[in-house]
């Protein structure tokens, strides 16, 4: 077990894994339509010298189902040789204490690649979202 895997970290990569869209009715709607977004954040695989994480965003239309679009950004990190082989605690814990360090560099190209799609099939209109990862407060 790894006490602070922050000090081990030796290499971050980030890798797009998927884009995934669905038109459905998007071509031929007409008019204004309320666009629902959730980023998601959730540790992918835990290996001996490595973990990865996946980062993505979908956006959908509410009514009517006009349309789907994802992207997902995976974050492969590399650990030093001497690292102990970490825990899916300890990859929790580093992800609470330090989820902006990672997701911000993935949502900026994330919600670049989601502007320049929506542009391109949206008739011009991209649809611009937030560089940030939003994340979702409970009580």
């Amino acid at each position: 077990m790894v006490k602070n895997i922050s000090e081990f970290i030796e290499k971050k990569d980030y890798v797009l894994d998927k884009v995934l869209f669905n038109g459905n009715d998007y071509f031929r709607f007409v008019g204004n339509a309320k666009l629902v977004m959730e980023d998601t954040l959730k540790v992918k695989s835990i290996g001996d010298k490595d973990f990865v994480i996946s980062v993505g965003r979908t956006i959908s239309s509410e009514e009517k189902n006009i349309f789907n679009l994802g992207v997902f950004y995976d974050v492969h990190f590399i650990l030093k040789d001497e690292t102990d082989k970490v825990s899916e605690s300890d990859v929790e814990l580093y992800i609470s204490d330090n989820y902006e360090k990672f997701t911000n560099v993935c949502m900026a190209k994330i919600a670049l690649l989601i502007a320049q799609i929506t542009s391109q099939v949206g008739k011009g209109m991209p649809i611009v979202s937030s560089p940030y990862f939003t994340r979702e407060i409970k009580d």
